[in-house]
């Protein structure tokens, strides 16, 4: 008799823990959506958001101290507050964002939630490519760009966004950025061409095999110009 009683207990236990997860994933989504909009609008009228981009600076820094307790969880507004931040950074003056993003890359990058260490890399690449970090950050910029080489080679991280700041690091103005994300490129290529000339008749990794070719076909583009970024490298150093 008890169990009869137990499980339609349960079973509301369970629609209203789902319910609150569907509510939650819809929450993150249209906050996303949000900061889309607003990101939007600032790249054609910055001063006109001013006071609204403000804000949400305010709530990125409020919440930086209690995510630092704790690292391991997703904190997915926070993660998406940095991207977004990192994005407009350049219309207002945001001079300590790059020190949040930098210390907490810097201090828990190995403990780190895996989205919210792919998103704090990202805001920080972004900062990079806009010419925001300070000389002296160069080395953190550099860390993060090996931990996402480091988590594609893993099979962790092969995703379009992944590969593409990746290769935006071929086009940056630190010597050493541009090096290490040319010459991954090239030995990225150059495997993707040659399993694929001797796979014609090994079919068990066919869909891993199709998802790296699709991530490379799209950044031809990319790939191209970083070819010719490697050649003045390459010249740079025979001058050295």
């Amino acid at each position: 008799m008890a169990s009869n009683i137990q499980n339609p207990i349960k079973e509301d236990k369970d629609k209203d823990k789902k319910k609150q997860e569907e509510e939650e994933k819809k929450a993150d989504e249209d906050f996303v959506k949000q900061l889309e909009l607003v990101s939007y609008k600032v790249r054609r009228t910055p001063e006109l958001y001013r006071k609204e981009v403000t804000q949400y600076y305010s709530e990125f820094k409020q919440t930086f101290e209690k995510v630092k307790e704790n690292p391991l969880q997703k904190n997915k507004k926070f993660a998406e507050l940095a991207v977004f931040l990192a994005r407009i950074a350049q219309f207002y003056k945001f001079e300590i964002l790059e020190q949040y993003v930098t210390e907490f890359l810097d201090n828990y990058a190995n403990q780190m939630n895996p989205f919210l260490r792919k998103k704090m890399v990202a805001s920080l690449m972004i900062l990079r490519s806009k010419n925001l970090l300070k000389p002296n950050t160069d080395g953190i910029a550099k860390r993060s760009l090996q931990i996402m080489i480091t988590l594609y080679k893993k099979n962790i991280w092969i995703d379009q966004k992944t590969i593409n700041i990746i290769a935006s690091g071929c086009l940056n103005d630190s010597y050493k950025i541009k090096l290490i994300s040319c010459f991954f490129l090239v030995a990225t290529t150059e495997l993707e061409e040659y399993e694929s000339d001797s796979s014609d008749d090994d079919d068990d990794n066919d869909k891993d095999k199709r998802e790296k070719k699709g991530v490379t076909k799209k950044t031809k583009a990319k790939i191209a110009r970083m070819e010719r970024e490697k050649k003045n490298l390459q010249k740079n150093q025979e001058k050295e």
